[in-house]
């Protein structure tokens, strides 16, 4: 499970915005801008939703743009990406193009959910990312590579934001029965990750 985790100053900051975007008609950062800026989804006789955004190059210089799709994961400080849960029924063509300066191109989306919807976990997002060329810059030398990326997040809301959970349990263990002076042991553990997000482990060893 891939996850991206924004600053815990902005947080409160983005889920405002997340909120807001649903209420204009566009959306944009440095050098993309994307209409309609978010999406109330609500199915009717069927779980499956087709929509279409346009994206907009505003910049100066051509953009190398990568289309991706995520659910939103939260808790009190933090705003997360992931690939799991309602990021496995979006899909979205076509994922990379090139726009030149105010050039602009059409992405379709399709949300196919599952019958049992939970509700409470299910506000995804298509990102939109611009790669700019490369800017090299040769002094004294030295070689400086400077890329901006322009990025957008267009809310896709069917339900709630999913929680973080930071969770490891420990399931099995295989330790030496005794030890004596310096003699030698063995320890295993088996830890399971039931939490939302990766875990990052660090094992230690004492004297």
């Amino acid at each position: 499970m891939s996850i991206s985790r924004f600053p815990k100053h902005l947080s409160i900051f983005i889920t405002v915005l997340l909120i807001s975007l649903l209420f204009i008609g566009s959306t944009f950062a440095a050098g993309i801008l994307v209409s309609p800026g978010g999406f109330q989804i609500k199915f009717s006789g069927t779980n499956t939703y087709n929509g279409q955004v346009i994206v907009e190059n505003t910049g100066n210089q051509s953009l190398n743009v990568i289309v991706s799709k995520a659910r939103l994961l939260m808790d009190n400080t933090n705003l997360e990406f992931s690939n799991t849960g309602i990021a496995q029924w979006i899909t979205v063509n076509p994922t990379n193009f090139t726009l030149a300066s105010h050039q602009n191109e059409q992405v379709s989306f399709t949300i196919n959910a599952p019958k049992n919807i939970n509700y409470s976990d299910a506000l995804g997002a298509i990102v939109i990312s611009g790669y700019t060329p490369k800017q090299a810059n040769t002094g004294n030398g030295l070689t400086l590579q400077v890329q901006q990326v322009p990025q957008v997040v267009v809310p896709l809301v069917v339900g709630l934001p999913g929680k973080i959970v930071n969770s490891l349990v420990l399931v099995n263990k295989t330790v030496t029965t005794a030890l004596l002076g310096l003699m030698q042991g063995k320890f295993v553990y088996e830890v399971q990750n039931d939490g939302t997000v990766y875990a990052n482990m660090t094992v230690r060893g004492g004297s």
